[in-house]
């Protein structure tokens, strides 16, 4: 989980692509070792820095000189933060301008005084307990990862709608339970990752993410989506696969604009006819759920590139998916095929273009 945050981050801080006097890493240099402050090597390069890498392993404060690096745009504090002074620990960085990215970790994060730093635009925190009322401050922010094993990290305050600009939250925290009620006033959000998490419902306000586009509850406890899911009319990605939701809502198959669905090993049992609607859908994981029938509809879906069916105990082979001539990939159940003494030479046949792969 440690690693996983930076791993997460590690796309977006690769596109600067720096020269060497304007990157400047001491990760390794300093992860273990007794180093209480940073190499003269990084104030030398004051006037080109802008981006700056090690542990925090040993450090009780950043250095005051810290406030000459004017055009850093990229801070990574990796490994536990133990400051002499939480409530101060950030004052050297706080007016630099230029800082958009950090990612910093450590139990003591929640008493800094990170929610002064308001040009954050991108933020990782790692090991963090709680989220304080005063990170509402970062109003600036646009992307929060969060990547906790502390079980303490089980819900977000209401005060976390604050922060109106973030566009993405990615939350790995094994014991996360809870959003809070005013989550949809985050009206610019457009990617939520709670996967892997105890999330097990949706606030009543959810469904006022008009342009939430990417939705991953994989492996959550959610046993139901909330009412008028068709409100979040922009979502093209949902993940709900390992979940232990039973029934997808009426209105969800209004949902016009969804390309990829994944109900993989979650506990549906049924698809409406109304799946027809959903003509932009490419890309649809059902396998290993309850399902045993697919509509007829399902030979609407036009767009639909890929199909699995992997682990499916359908009562017999469905003839619709022959209507499906965008189909690239099918996975299907050798069960499936023996019902009806199809082959897969046979399928390949109706769908020439379609890669098809049984077990």
């Amino acid at each position: 989980m440690k690693i996983l945050i930076f791993i997460i981050l590690s796309s977006f801080l690769s596109n600067f692509g720096l020269a060497q006097n304007k990157k400047l890493d001491f990760t390794y240099e300093t992860t273990g070792k007794k180093i209480k402050k940073l190499p003269k090597k990084v104030f030398k390069s004051k006037n080109q820095l802008e981006e700056l890498y090690f542990s925090g392993d040993l450090f009780k404060r950043l250095s005051k000189k810290m406030s000459q690096l004017k055009k850093l745009k990229v801070l990574s504090i990796e490994n536990t933060l133990n400051p002499d002074n939480p409530n101060s620990f950030f004052d050297p960085i706080k007016n630099l301008k230029s800082l958009e990215v950090l990612q910093v970790g450590g139990q003591y994060i929640h008493q800094t005084n990170l929610g002064e730093l308001k040009q954050i635009r991108i933020l990782g925190l790692h090991y963090l307990q709680e989220f304080p009322k005063s990170f509402s401050n970062l109003i600036n922010l646009k992307e929060l990862y969060i990547s906790t094993p502390d079980k303490k990290f089980k819900f977000l305050p209401n005060e976390f709608s604050n922060l109106v600009n973030l566009k993405k939250i990615t939350i790995r925290a094994s014991d996360f339970e809870k959003l809070p009620e005013t989550i949809g006033e985050l009206k610019n959000l457009e990617v939520l990752d709670l996967k892997v998490s105890e999330v097990s419902n949706l606030p009543k306000s959810f469904v006022k993410l008009k342009n939430l586009r990417i939705l991953d509850l994989e492996y959550t406890n959610l046993k139901g989506l909330p009412n008028h899911f068709n409100y979040l009319e922009n979502l093209e990605v949902l993940n709900i696969g390992y979940t232990d939701i039973e029934k997808l809502p009426s209105d969800f198959y209004q949902l016009e604009k969804l390309n990829k669905l994944d109900l993989g090993h979650s506990k549906i049992k049924y698809l409406s006819e109304d799946i027809g609607n959903m003509k932009n859908l490419k890309y649809l994981f059902l396998e290993s759920t309850q399902i045993t029938k697919l509509p007829k509809a399902i030979s609407q879906l036009h767009s639909l590139e890929m199909l699995n069916l992997y682990g499916l105990n359908l009562e017999s082979f469905p003839y619709e998916i022959y209507s499906l001539k965008t189909l690239t990939t099918l996975y299907i159940s050798e069960n499936i095929l023996k019902k009806v003494g199809i082959t897969e030479n046979d399928i390949k046949k109706k769908l020439p273009n379609c890669s098809v792969w049984v077990n």
